[in-house]
């Protein structure tokens, strides 16, 4: 694929990616931009993408703790 920023990472994202993005939107909020630059090798979009899928996903997984403790 052609890409204009070529210095952007395609990899997945690590655990310690994952940690610090979310200590990130912790300190800045959904500041997008603010958090790319600590972060420079991932777009953000794709950041913003990845923080709201594992919320998403830590979501649905403490949905569901509650709802076996309920039965």
């Amino acid at each position: 694929m052609n890409y204009l920023f070529t210095d952007l990472s395609k990899a997945p994202f690590t655990d310690a990616e994952d940690r610090q993005l979310g200590l990130l939107v912790q300190q800045k909020g959904n500041k997008w931009a603010t958090i790319k630059t600590f972060m420079p090798a991932r777009s953000e979009n794709s950041l913003k993408n990845r923080f709201n899928s594992k919320a998403f996903k830590n979501k649905m997984a403490e949905k569901k703790e509650i709802e076996d403790e309920d039965e």
